[in-house]
C-alpha cells in the first residue's frame, strides 16, 4: 500500500527543506527521520509515520514547503522481524548492504538509530558512521557528547597504537577516564543548538563590543510611579526590559544599518522593514529568544505585557516556531545579576546586540554637588563589516539620551 508522506502542522507558514536524510528504495523504520527543515530559527526532523520502502522523494534540497505538502511517497511494509527462522533468512537475504547478520537484534541495531540535526551533521563532519554509536541520551538517543567521546577514544587508540613503552600506560589511562560516565555532562537540545550557533557567529562574524552607562535615576521614579497610580497587575507592571526595548526601537529608526542583516549572497547587507527585537530569556533548558514583533508600533503598556508573557512561555517551554521567527535587533538582559558588562555574542544574521547589565548607584557631578544617581551599564555588540565605531557609539549616545529623560519619547 503507497503512502503519501506529508509535512505536519508545525507552527510555521514555510520551512526550507536543508537535509534530505533517505533516497529512494531505502528500508525506513516508523518514526525514522526523513527530511530535516529549517525555520528562521530552529530546525527539526520530519519522522516516517509507519514502517516501509522509499518509492519518490518529491522535494529538493533548497525546497520552501509548508503544511500537508508532500515530501515524498512510501509501500508500507510490516517492521516486526518474525522469530521464525526461515522467515528471518529471507530479511537477511534481502539486505544487500549488510554482509553478516547474526541475529535479529543485530538487524534492528543497524538499521535504526535517534539523533539530533545538529547531531548527524556534526557526524558527517567528522566521517563518523552513527550507527557504530551507542546513545546516552533519552530512549538511546546518540548526543553531541557520544561523538566526542567517540572520536577522542579513536583518536587515542590510535595515539595509543603509535606511542612508545614510555607512555603505554598514560595512555590507557586517559582513555579510561574519558570512558566513565561520572565524567559526562550532557547538554539540552537547547544548550547543543545554541552552543553551535554562538560558535558559528563568534567565528564568522568580526564582533566590536563598545560600552556605555546611562543615569536612569529619573527613569526608575517615573516607571514605579505609573505602576502605583495604574495600578497595574504584576503580570502587567512596567518593566525597565519594556522601558529599554522601546527605546531600542525608536533608536534603530534612527540608526537603521543596525537594523539590517548580512546576506553573504549580495556581498552585502539588506535593510529590515519592520523592528522586531528578540529578547533573551535564560530557561532550565537552556537561552531562548523569543522575538516581540513590530516594536516600534506598539504602546509601552502592551509591550511590557507581552514581553512578561514571551518570557513565562519560553520559561513554560510553551512557545511555537513562529515566536522565534524574524528578529531583526537581540537584546540581553543579566537583569539583576552583578557585574559591571559584558559582550554579548551577534544573534546571526542580525548585525547587533545590546546587552544590559545590573544598575549601580554612583555618585555623579550635578549642580557642583557629588549626587548619588541610580545608573544603568550597557554595552552594544556590532558586525564590524556593517557598522563602525562612529556610528555605533551615536546609537549608544542616543539611547542614553532617552534613558535618562523618558520625555523624548514622546517626540
Amino acid at each position: 500500500m503507497s503512502i503519501e508522506v506529508k509535512i505536519p502542522d508545525i507552527g510555521s507558514d514555510l520551512v526550507e527543506v536543508i537535509e534530505i536524510l533517505v533516497k529512494k528504495n531505502d528500508k525506513v523504520k516508523k518514526e525514522q527521520s526523513l527530511i530535516l527543515v529549517e525555520g528562521q530559527k530552529a530546525s527539526m526532523e520530519i519522522p516516517s509515520p509507519d514502517s516501509g520502502v522509499i518509492k519518490k522523494i518529491s522535494v529538493n534540497v533548497g525546497q520552501k514547503v509548508k503544511h500537508n505538502d508532500v515530501i515524498l511517497i512510501m509501500e508500507k511494509v510490516n517492521d516486526k522481524i518474525s522469530s521464525n527462522p526461515k522467515d528471518f533468512f529471507n530479511i537477511v537475504k534481502e539486505d544487500k548492504e549488510v554482509n553478516t547478520i547474526l541475529n535479529a537484534d543485530d538487524l534492528k541495531k543497524k538499521s535504526s538509530f535517534h539523533a539530533t540535526p545538529l547531531v548527524r551533521r556534526l557526524a558527517r563532519l567528522l566521517q563518523i558512521d552513527l550507527k557504530n554509536l551507542s546513545g546516552s541520551g533519552r530512549k538511546g538517543r546518540i548526543l553531541k557528547e557520544d561523538l566526542e567521546l567517540y572520536k577522542n577514544r579513536k583518536n587515542k587508540e590510535e595515539k595509543f597504537l603509535n606511542s612508545n613503552k614510555e607512555n603505554i600506560n598514560y595512555n590507557i589511562y586517559e582513555i579510561e577516564q574519558e570512558d566513565k560516565k561520572s565524567n559526562r555532562v550532557i547538554f539540552t537540545k537547547i544548550q547543543t543548538a545554541s552552543s553551535y550557533n554562538l560558535q558559528k557567529s563568534w567565528n564568522t562574524i568580526p564582533h566590536v563590543t563598545q560600552f556605555y552607562e546611562s543615569d536612569i535615576t529619573e527613569l526608575e521614579k517615573f516607571r514605579k510611579e505609573v505602576n502605583i497610580i495604574k495600578n497595574y497587575k504584576v503580570n502587567e507592571q512596567i518593566t525597565l526590559l519594556s522601558i529599554i526595548t522601546k527605546v531600542v526601537a525608536k533608536s534603530l529608526k534612527k540608526f537603521p544599518l543596525l537594523n539590517s542583516f548580512f546576506s553573504n549572497k549580495k556581498n552585502g547587507f539588506i535593510f529590515n522593514e519592520d523592528i522586531n527585537i528578540g529578547i533573551a530569556v535564560n530557561t532550565s533548558e537552556g537561552l531562548l529568544v523569543p522575538v516581540i514583533k513590530e516594536v516600534n508600533k506598539k504602546e509601552l503598556f502592551q509591550l511590557s505585557c507581552e514581553i512578561n508573557k514571551k518570557c513565562r512561555d519560553a520559561r513554560n517551554n510553551t512557545l511555537t516556531l513562529l515566536d522565534f521567527q524574524g528578529g531583526s535587533f537581540t537584546i540581553s538582559s543579566l537583569g539583576k545579576l552583578g557585574g559591571k558588562g559584558f559582550t554579548p555574542i551577534i544573534n546571526a544574521p542580525q548585525v547587533g546586540i545590546l546587552g544590559v547589565s545590573k544598575t549601580i548607584v554612583k555618585p555623579i557631578w550635578k549642580n557642583k554637588n557629588f549626587s548619588p544617581c541610580l545608573v544603568l551599564p550597557f554595552s552594544l555588540s556590532y558586525d564590524h563589516r556593517i557598522i563602525d565605531g562612529v556610528y555605533g557609539a551615536n546609537f549608544m549616545e542616543y539611547v542614553s539620551q532617552f534613558l535618562s529623560d523618558i520625555r523624548l519619547l514622546t517626540l
